[in-house]
C-alpha cells in the first residue's frame, strides 16, 4: 500500500474559498531551487510558445547561481525578459502570495518523486501543469500532464483561458487529500490492520 507524504499545514488556508474570490493574474509560476537537473531551461522555450499576455514567475532557492545566470541569458536571448520574471530566495510569504495570484503551476523535473511544490499549489488554488512522469502521475489528472515543451505550452494556455472559481475548488480538493490530518489517520489505520495481521 502507498502513502502519499504529509504536506506541511502551513501550505494550506484555512478559508480555502476566499482564495476563488480574488481576481487571478495570467501568471505561471514554478517553485524550484535553482540547480541543474530540474528542467528549468524549458522554461523560456515553453513561454515562446505560448501568448504574450502570459507571464511567468521562477521562484526558488539559489543553490547553483550559474544555473539563475544561464536561466538569464537564455530569456535574454528569446527576447522574454518582459515575460519572465526570477526571484531567488523569496521568502514563504511572498511565494504564498504569488500563488494566489497565478492561475497556473508548472512544474519542469522529469521523473519527480512526488512534489510537494505541484500539492503546495494546488492547494492555493493554481491549475498544475506536470510532466507526464513520477509521482505526479498519481494525482494530477491526465489532461494537465505534457510529453514535450510543445505540449506544455499548449496545456498552459488552456489552463489559463480555462481557470475558473470552479476549476479551482476541484484542484483545493486534490490537495486536501495530502493534508498532515489525513496522512495521521491513514497511518494509524495502516499500522493498526498491520498489527491485527501478525497476531
Amino acid at each position: 500500500q502507498v502513502l502519499y507524504p504529509p504536506v506541511p499545514s502551513i501550505h494550506y488556508e484555512k478559508k480555502p474559498e476566499k482564495l476563488i474570490e480574488r481576481p487571478r493574474k495570467n501568471l505561471v509560476v514554478t517553485i524550484s531551487r535553482f540547480s541543474p537537473g530540474k528542467g528549468l531551461e524549458k522554461i523560456p522555450y515553453i513561454a515562446s510558445l505560448t501568448d504574450s499576455k502570459i507571464r511567468f514567475a521562477i521562484i526558488g532557492r539559489l543553490h547553483h547561481k550559474d544555473t539563475l545566470t544561464s536561466l538569464q541569458k537564455l530569456t535574454k536571448k528569446l527576447n522574454l525578459t518582459d515575460r519572465i520574471k526570477f526571484f531567488p530566495d523569496a521568502s514563504r510569504t511572498e511565494i504564498k502570495e504569488m500563488l494566489k495570484n497565478a492561475k497556473v503551476y508548472l512544474h519542469t523535473m522529469v521523473g519527480e518523486h512526488f512534489g510537494i511544490s505541484i500539492v503546495e499549489a494546488m492547494a492555493m488554488g493554481c491549475t498544475p501543469i506536470v510532466h507526464d512522469s513520477g509521482g505526479p502521475k498519481e494525482f494530477v489528472p491526465h489532461h494537465f500532464r505534457y510529453k514535450n515543451v510543445q505540449d506544455a505550452a499548449e496545456k498552459i494556455e488552456n489552463a489559463t483561458i480555462g481557470w475558473s472559481p470552479s476549476r479551482a475548488i476541484e484542484t483545493i480538493k486534490i490537495a486536501e487529500r495530502f493534508r498532515e490530518e489525513t496522512f495521521a489517520a491513514k497511518f494509524k489505520t495502516l499500522f493498526e490492520n498491520y498489527i491485527k495481521s501478525k497476531r
